[in-house]
């Protein structure tokens, strides 16, 4: 979860909303694929809440995206750097 030092809210996750809509797909289709609640996908895309780890793999696959670029839209890029991670 990525957050506003300014203020200390969590930011919205503007990378996973565009990685769904280049995927061609609604809040609700891709909830619908994930199994989870509409309200879930939102959850993840204002910044409330992370994906658990067993939703990364199917979120990879729905948005035609790799791990590592799942894992990149949820992580500050040096925290994955320090992993030996390159999304």
């Amino acid at each position: 979860m990525k957050i506003c030092e300014a203020c200390g809210r969590p930011l919205p996750n503007t990378a996973l909303m565009a990685a769904r809509s280049n995927a061609g797909l609604s809040l609700s289709d891709l909830a619908a694929v994930m199994h989870v609640r509409q309200a879930t996908i939102s959850h993840w895309e204002t910044g409330r809440q992370n994906p658990q780890l067993p939703y990364l793999g199917k979120l990879a696959e729905a948005l035609n995206l790799s791990l590592a670029e799942v894992l990149g839209l949820f992580t500050e890029p040096e925290a994955l750097s320090e992993q030996g991670i390159h999304a």
